[in-house]
């Protein structure tokens, strides 16, 4: 439902001034059973320090959930996801999300950010879901998540997907305080 509503121009967006890093972290909370079912770790090393975006907290949120539930579900037990973000010099926030999963053929990269696509033909069947995740993704970042995969035939060698936000400045002190007081 919500890649025919983006599709059709009428998912509403609610852009805000946030920290990036507040919806990522609430994605991990909401797979945290997930990953210690499997047996995963799952490393975290969020050293971006310009870490605000104008961006719709609830749509992050699901874009980081997509991305690490698609890692806890590809990747073995006893496994590794790693999350992490950083600036880059171009004014940029980077957050990437890893793993040591099955990976994915190249030959199937450009096709994996497409509806109901799910790479290898019987991944329906071995591990669920629609295929829907990744193109989600995709239609909800103004900017294209690119892929950085490796994948070798019978090795754990994993992928890496990353979203690149533009960087904006934190609230001013005023905002802030008008804020938290009516918080309380």
């Amino acid at each position: 439902m919500d890649l025919t509503r983006i599709s059709a121009g009428k998912l509403r967006l609610r852009e805000n001034r946030l920290n990036v890093h507040e919806p990522l972290r609430a994605a991990i909370e909401v797979c945290e059973a997930d990953l210690r079912e499997k047996g995963l770790e799952l490393a975290t090393d969020l050293a971006a320090t310009e870490s605000h975006v104008s961006g719709d907290p609830v749509r992050l949120q699901q874009i980081f959930w997509n991305l690490l539930r698609n890692a806890v579900k590809f990747t073995a037990g006893g496994g590794r996801i790693s999350i992490v973000s950083r600036n880059t010099p171009e004014g940029h926030l980077l957050l990437e999300v890893s793993d040591t999963g099955m990976g994915i053929e190249s030959q199937r990269l450009g096709k994996i950010f497409e509806a109901f696509e799910q790479g290898e033909p019987d991944i329906h069947v071995r591990f669920g879901g629609l295929g829907l995740g990744l193109a989600i993704c995709q239609a909800l970042v103004a900017a294209t998540p690119w892929i950085n995969s490796r994948f070798e035939p019978g090795a754990r060698t994993g992928a890496v997907f990353a979203v690149t936000l533009p960087v904006i400045s934190p609230a001013p002190a005023q905002d802030r305080a008008a804020f938290h007081t009516r918080q309380a």
